[in-house]
């Protein structure tokens, strides 16, 4: 197919056309488009087989929203830091995709061999409320309605991770430390270490990556008690829940700084 479109006057008809066919091109076919200059005509050519459409992608940095601890919890049940080992963070177009769904966008392939541990409460007013995890990642541009934090199971497999300095010590590679120091344990079964950030925790119900553009995804990872019961008593145990958000990186932000928190 050879549409020859001849100088009529309405150059502006032209440009227009050449524009919808070149946004078509990436879907199903390959447009070519010659000019003449001395005659004004516009060749157009169709081939196929469909082209290597490049994606626009946009760029996100890791924040961690710190909350502050339990000031009106007794003492006793006062945490004083919960530190939690990641060892990836991804993210989901779909809001319902379950963990062997395909296309997860990882965001830290890096934390697969050295985990991020990160600590989660502002115990103190002179520490900083938010924290770099030192991460950026390049996404497609588009609408992701899913996170998806992995943490590190205990016991750490040290064989082939490395947490470098681990601020749990003896406690494994997630820990709950109270006022006294004692750092206790944060267990999770073999099919709950993995938090789920979905639809509903989002701001604004997903995250939107803009074309070129960098933004903060931030993320609020909040330890809150729950009760079991046992045959013989009852047993208050910490469970993280989490929101996410997405914000746009002011100009004069300076970038990360890679490291452990």
């Amino acid at each position: 197919m050879r549409p020859v479109f001849r100088n009529s006057g309405n150059l502006r008809l032209h440009v227009l056309l050449v524009f919808a066919l070149w946004f078509s091109g990436c879907n199903n076919s390959c447009f070519t488009f010659t000019s003449n200059s001395s005659t004004g005509a516009i060749n157009i050519s169709v081939n196929d087989p469909q082209p290597a459409c490049a994606k626009a992608t946009g760029v996100v940095r890791l924040v961690l929203q710190r909350v502050s601890s339990c000031s009106s919890c007794p003492g006793s049940s006062r945490f004083q830091h919960v530190i939690v080992s990641i060892r990836g963070i991804d993210v989901h177009e779909s809001s319902t995709a379950d963990d062997d769904s395909p296309d997860w966008q990882e965001l830290a392939p890096q934390l697969a061999k050295q985990p991020l541990q990160v600590d989660l409460v502002r115990n103190t007013a002179a520490q900083e409320t938010r924290e770099s995890l030192g991460i950026m990642a390049a996404l497609p541009a588009g609408t992701y309605g899913q996170i998806r934090i992995r943490f590190e199971a205990n016991p750490l497999a040290t064989e082939d991770r490395d947490l470098n300095e681990n601020a749990c010590g003896n406690a494994g590679p997630n820990c709950v430390v109270m006022p006294d120091g004692t750092a206790t344990p944060l267990l999770f079964a073999a099919a709950s270490a993995v938090l789920h950030i979905t639809a509903e925790r989002i701001s604004g119900g997903s995250l939107l990556v803009v074309p070129d553009m960098e933004s903060n995804l931030v993320v609020e990872v909040k330890p809150v008690w729950t009760l079991s019961a046992s045959a013989n008593n009852f047993g208050l145990h910490p469970v993280l829940i989490a929101t996410a958000w997405l914000e746009p990186v002011a100009h004069d932000e300076s970038p990360p700084q890679a490291g452990v928190l």
